[in-house]
């Protein structure tokens, strides 16, 4: 089993598509153009490399709100994972914005 490294990112982007996870139930995709990344705390943001490109980020259905859609700008805290990233859990994780 790989493992990656404990890191927390603060991502911004704007939402082009949003679907169902294929496999992971109650689960949506989210692919995202990533505009910045920051550290979220003192761990390393291992997602800074990418910034400029889109991500799918994986993100827990209830933390979403019916805005977030395609066009919508998106702040979310997020991890990378050996499966790729996957937003927090907490509901003040993922928030939409009026801008990417």
């Amino acid at each position: 089993m790989v493992q990656s490294a404990d890191n927390r990112s603060n991502l911004r982007g704007r939402v082009i598509a949003r679907a169902a996870h294929p496999t992971l139930a109650g689960f949506d995709v989210l692919d995202v153009d990533v505009v910045s990344t920051e550290p979220a705390d003192e761990r390393p943001d291992l997602l800074a490399s990418t910034v400029g490109h889109r991500i799918a980020v994986t993100v827990d259905r209830a933390v979403l709100d019916e805005a977030v859609q395609p066009g919508a700008g998106i702040d979310c805290t997020v991890r990378r994972t050996p499966d790729g990233a996957m937003a927090d859990r907490d509901p003040r994780s993922v928030r939409v914005t009026d801008r990417p």
